[in-house]
């Protein structure tokens, strides 16, 4: 019990050190900025999830937002604090899941530090808040009720995964290898064929139970209607063909961003050994239907990779069990120190280097909300454009559009799935005389033509900010109706 608190004290203390410098900027992506203003305005403002405020994201991860800005209030540091703690839980029901499981001690804690390495080292894998986080969370709570082999814990198990599964839909993808394995194989293993199918039922019942309630909750409200256009009708008809090319490179660069950790899998993988083949096949098993729900997606975004972490982490774990033949030179190398001394230049190495990219670096966001605070009253409104929305939640604004992620606006595909007219709601919004507009980068793609012909009849820069953040300012009444009867 002991050795096991010391072990939740360091799964606590290392993602805390190794994600310390990105708990500072204001933004690390547009994703946890949607996160947490949709969380904002359903706790604070009253808003009505696909009404109000509208994402093509299950409610769960801006319910849990939500949850933690009422604690939290605006302070992005508590959030992303939070979900470091969080990644800490996960990585220890892990290492307890491994344990209980193949009651493997050293392979189950190492799994657990792996795990907490693969997502606290890079931005698009991990350190910026995605949905991967929190439905891993849940997935490996699901693993952790499964393997202890109660019939009370199945249900319990199937609510952790149904949990995740209104977080992001691709979390059935974990649980169905998760069940078939642990539920169904073992218990024909063990010729248990008479509580196989009531346990299956009981799992499922609880896998279930959350999305249930979460459609009957959207009934009774009366908006069933735009809860089922976001989660039955957008996610069958967005997805386009999948980006082969595009996924391979990018599971290329997940190998070369972790080649250590590749390194342990591989070997496990490969290295003939009798006692781990059904752990082998299993673990293939799961990052088989992971790779089905990364292709099923389309995308070749970085953060969908999360999802096979786990699996990888718990095989590369065996890593520090198996004894390695080495050359007679080699042997002589104190590896277990060698290995403490790289492991802690790298980790040094990282702190560094997350300095200069996270702390010393300019925050514009944080300069821009300042400016906007300073010169804007309780009633005036602005706009984001394409810049990053979290400007609504620093400077107490709402959006003056439902659609609060700039690429349901904007985004061509998903204007289209979603039947958005984007020229009719630019006009319902600038009906709203936004003071501030804000756009970012060089945009001379069509789908900003009708923006900028507003923005050139009724704005000004009034600042530039690293030389592609522009910040409109609305030109007074009484200027705009004389330049108008100048034309």
């Amino acid at each position: 019990m002991k050795k096991n608190l010391l072990l939740l004290l360091c799964f606590l203390v290392i993602p805390f050190c190794l994600r310390f410098f990105s708990f500072f900027p204001t933004v690390l992506n547009h994703d946890e900025s949607t996160y947490m203003v949709i969380g904002h305005e359903i706790f604070r403002n009253h808003k009505i999830l696909y009404h109000d405020v509208i994402d093509v994201k299950p409610p769960g991860i801006f319910l849990i937002f939500g949850l933690v800005g009422q604690i939290a209030g605006s302070s992005i540091f508590v959030i992303r604090l939070f979900t470091s703690v969080l990644v800490s839980i996960t990585a220890y029901l892990l290492m307890l899941s491994c344990l209980k499981w193949h009651q493997n001690r050293k392979a189950s804690v190492a799994s657990g530090f792996i795990y907490i390495f693969f997502v606290s080292t890079w931005e698009f894998f991990g350190m910026s808040i995605n949905t991967e986080l929190y439905f891993t969370f849940f997935n490996i709570l699901g693993l952790y009720l499964l393997v202890q082999r109660k019939s009370y814990f199945y249900f319990l198990s199937g609510l952790a995964f149904g949990t995740g599964f209104i977080v992001k839909f691709s979390n059935l993808f974990d649980f169905i290898p998760i069940v078939l394995y642990f539920i169904i194989y073992l218990n024909i293993k063990k010729r248990k064929l008479s509580t196989n199918l009531l346990n299956l039922i009981i799992c499922g019942i609880g896998f279930l139970l959350p999305f249930i309630i979460t459609n009957l909750y959207f009934l009774a409200i009366g908006h069933y209607k735009e809860f089922s256009f976001i989660t039955y009708y957008v996610p069958l008809h967005y997805n386009s063909s999948t980006d082969w090319t595009g996924i391979l490179n990018r599971l290329k660069v997940l190998h070369a961003y972790f080649i250590p950790i590749f390194f342990f899998f591989y070997f496990v993988l490969f290295r003939k050994n009798v006692a781990l083949r059904e752990i082998k096949i299993f673990i293939l098993f799961w990052l088989f239907f992971d790779l089905l729900s990364i292709f099923s997606l389309g995308n070749d975004f970085p953060h969908y990779f999360i999802q096979l972490m786990p699996p990888v982490a718990i095989l590369a774990g065996f890593f520090f069990t198996l004894s390695i033949q080495m050359p007679d030179f080699l042997k002589k190398i104190p590896w277990r120190q060698t290995g403490l001394i790289l492991l802690v230049l790298a980790m040094i190495i990282k702190l560094f280097t997350d300095r200069n990219e996270y702390y010393l670096k300019k925050d514009y966001t944080h300069e821009i909300a300042a400016y906007l605070k300073q010169n804007t009253t309780k009633n005036d409104v602005i706009y984001t454009g394409n810049y990053y929305q979290i400007l609504y939640l620093l400077t107490d604004k709402e959006s003056p559009t439902p659609y609060i992620h700039w690429t349901i606006l904007y985004g061509p595909r998903l204007k289209k799935v979603m039947k958005i007219n984007t020229d009719n709601e630019l006009d319902h919004i600038f009906a709203r005389h936004p003071k501030f507009v804000l756009t970012q980068g060089n945009l001379k793609d069509g789908d900003y033509d009708y923006l900028f012909k507003i923005l050139d009849r009724n704005y000004f820069i009034d600042r530039i900010f690293d030389n592609k953040i522009r910040l409109y300012r609305r030109i007074p009444e009484n200027t705009a109706k004389q330049n108008k009867q100048v034309d």
